[in-house]
């Protein structure tokens, strides 16, 4: 045991303990990032369709639509995306972390692991354009920069990577973390599954069901 209290050595078990905690921290952040972005990019189609409406005259029949255009696109909510994504990438680092500390496992890979933990870097050192990890990403995005997120209305997207993508592998991962912690012992405490499926926005719900029952 190290004066801090922790152990010198981290046994496989603890490690499992701490990726199932991680990632149940990536699903209350999945729900968080989905519901800011989705908030973020309708307000801005709502302040676009404000000013469209004004550098038209302001035509009496739009009106009914304008009004319902209310939302305001304001600081608040690009910090509160911009936190959600720094936070959900800071716990898929952390599930990285753990996974890469049980090779017996048999996890599945993801394809995205160095690029998120990259992502994940340059957001939290984001004073630092020429850093290892910022000239690492530039070699395959070029313009990249802190802080960007996509929403096709359907799909959040952090650079190529998709929101639904990174919680499925992480789902794939914890319920084989636990799978092999209740052949080993000791069991981890119970999944909440239904709280698994209220943090996934609605329309990821039936898509991950699917594809994890494939998986089982």
């Amino acid at each position: 045991m190290r004066g801090d209290g922790v152990p010198a050595q981290l046994n496989e078990q603890t490690i499992r303990a701490a990726l199932v905690t991680w990632a149940d921290v990536v699903y209350l952040q999945t729900k968080r990032l989905w519901d800011s972005t989705e908030h973020l990019f309708a307000a801005a189609r709502d302040e676009r369709i404000r000013e469209q409406h004004v550098e038209q005259g302001s035509p009496a029949e739009w009106q009914g639509f304008v009004d319902e255009a209310s939302r305001e696109l304001t600081p608040r909510a690009l910090n509160t995306a911009h936190a959600d994504k720094y936070f959900l990438l800071l716990a898929v680092a952390q599930v990285i972390k753990c996974a890469s500390r049980l090779p017996d496992d048999g996890l599945p890979s993801f394809g995205h692991e160095s690029t998120l933990t990259l992502l994940r870097n340059i957001e939290e050192h984001w004073e630092d354009p020429t850093g290892r990890s910022a000239t690492e990403l530039r070699e395959s995005i070029p313009d990249i920069a802190p802080g960007r997120l996509r929403f096709d209305g359907k799909r959040v997207w952090i650079e190529d990577v998709s929101l639904a993508d990174v919680v499925e592998w992480v789902s794939s991962v914890e319920l084989r973390v636990r799978e092999r912690a209740s052949r080993l012992g000791p069991e981890l405490p119970p999944r909440d599954s239904a709280q698994w499926l209220m943090d996934m926005p609605p329309n990821l719900q039936l898509h991950l069901l699917a594809r994890l029952a494939d998986d089982g």
